[in-house]
């Protein structure tokens, strides 16, 4: 599996490029980081997305996770392969009167 982080700014700034790593560790750090230039460029999307390769000119996604930062704090979303985890840990949160955050999904995922 391979994985790809990215964001976007929402004032328009350029997008910052896509970066590809072999670990799932190493793009989640990428992804939490991209959420702090997020916070510096006032908002945007912040994007974790994994790939099943099965040669030079086949891949498939199989899932993301984004955070997307807005005037009045963010949210994340997530879809595939990890849609169940996020909406379980979501779920949770919020039955004990908590936002799920960004940091508190890389520690769970970590």
């Amino acid at each position: 599996m391979k994985y790809v982080t990215s964001y976007h700014s929402a004032n328009g700034q350029p997008a910052n490029g896509e970066e590809f790593h072999e670990t799932f560790d190493a793009a989640l750090a990428a992804w939490e980081s991209n959420i702090g230039s997020l916070l510096a460029l006032s908002g945007g999307d912040s994007t974790l997305v994994a790939w099943a390769v099965f040669d030079a000119d086949y891949a498939k996604p199989l899932g993301s996770i984004s955070w997307c930062e807005h005037c009045e704090g963010g949210y994340v979303s997530a879809d595939g392969i990890w849609a169940d985890e996020v909406g379980h840990l979501a779920r949770y949160e919020e039955e004990n009167g908590e936002t799920l955050t960004a940091a508190k999904l890389v520690r769970h995922l970590s």
